[in-house]
Formats: structure tokens, sequence, C-alpha cells
């Protein structure tokens, strides 16, 4: 029994080997080796562009490859953020209840200019208007 440590193939070199038996000896292994890289490249990395119709146009959807981390990490994400909030619960709590009272305010005052602009936009209005009137 022999005890050699068997080096695992990577994507591209297990990629390569499948296409080097099926089309044989008509490519170099540089020529391979490119095509393999170039296609590894434009499968995983480069944004998928889907063709849309004549009333819309085409639409550019992330690269693969955030599809497959997205699915591999979701929940070591949700995991380390359920901890996180485990360990910091005070102090997001009052980060909330910062924002929801400033947000709100900041919402009622806005609301209240824009009321009040409104108004004045109005009453100049209504002032050029009239001086307009008296003097012809």
């Amino acid at each position: 029994m022999s005890n050699e440590i068997v080096k695992q193939k990577t994507f591209e070199e297990k990629m390569k080997e499948r296409i080097k038996d099926s089309i044989g000896e008509l490519m170099s292994n540089e020529d391979l080796s490119k095509i393999v890289e170039r296609a590894v490249e434009e499968i995983f990395f480069e944004p998928i562009i889907i063709k849309g119709s004549y009333c819309h146009g085409d639409k550019t959807e992330p690269p693969f490859i955030h599809s497959i981390i997205k699915e591999i990490l979701t929940e070591q994400v949700k995991h380390e953020i359920r901890e996180y909030i485990g360990l910091h619960g005070e102090e997001i709590e009052k980060i909330i209840k910062e924002v929801v009272v400033n947000g709100i305010g900041n919402c009622v005052i806005g609301a209240f200019n824009n009321n009040f602009q409104n108004s004045f936009i109005n009453f100049q209005q209504d002032i050029i208007q009239k001086i307009q009137n008296s003097t012809y």
C-alpha cells in the first residue's frame, strides 16, 4: 500500500483534460489552456447579458460567481448576524431608537417646511400677479 499524497486537480485542469480527451491532438496544451481560462473567466466572472425583445432592452445580471457565493454564504452570514446582535443587542437597540426618533422628527420638519414652502410660493405668485395687474 502506498502512502503518497494525491494532488486534487483544479476545475481548470479537469476541464482541460475533458476537452483534450474529446478533441484529441488537434490543439496544443497552450491553446487549450487559453481557451479554458477564457471560458472560466467568461462563465463565472463576466456579467450575464440577457437579450431583450423589441419593446424591452437588454438586461444585465451579476456574474454567475455572485449567485454561487450568495448561496454558499447566506447561512453563514445569517449566523454571524444573529451572533453579533446577541452580543451587541443594547447598542443596536439604542441606534435603532435614535434613527427612529431622528427620522420621524426630520420627516415632520420636512413636511412642515414643504407645506409652508408651497404656501409662500403661492403667496409670492399672488403678489406678483396683483402688482402686474395694478400697474397696467
